[in-house]
């Protein structure tokens, strides 16, 4: 299976953004769907930016919108909100907006964090891509983000 890391991310030598060619080795904790990635994804999406930091308050994506990536919360958290309230609270190591990409739907619900955050973003034309041309990533991908999935057809 190909594999980033073992699973893991190289943390950003400088968080605040301002050296993101640079990757320190302290590695961050594994996540499943990071050890899908094909070598060198990762790293691609690490040079262009798609770890950031977020303030507390700040909307990741808002309900009714295309969703146009994918986010793995690297640390901090985020809820789910609905116009009846807080419907989810998510930490590191979960995913944003995974039912919107593999439903191809707009988001159901707005993302915001709660406490800083630190977000990785992946693109859904990355993921699509991926989908395209390695049918056998789509089905491990499903597995490792949508539980009970290795049971469905």
């Amino acid at each position: 299976m190909p594999g980033s890391q073992n699973g893991r991310i190289p943390k950003l030598a400088d968080a605040a953004g301002t050296d993101g060619d640079a990757l320190a080795a302290d590695p961050l904790p594994p996540h499943p769907l990071l050890s899908l990635l094909p070598p060198g994804t990762l790293q691609r999406l690490l040079a262009n930016g798609a770890v950031a930091e977020h303030k507390k308050g700040s909307v990741v994506f808002r309900a009714d919108t295309e969703c146009d990536a994918l986010f793995l919360i690297l640390s901090g958290r985020c809820e789910s909100r609905r116009e009846g309230g807080v419907t989810e609270i998510f930490g590191p190591g979960d995913l944003l907006g995974a039912r919107a990409l593999l439903n191809r739907e707009p988001h159901a619900s707005t993302a915001v964090v709660i406490t800083h955050a630190v977000l990785l973003r992946i693109p859904a034309a990355e993921l699509t891509g991926l989908f395209a041309t390695d049918p056998c990533f789509a089905g491990r991908f499903s597995q490792a983000v949508i539980p009970g999935s290795d049971t469905q057809a």
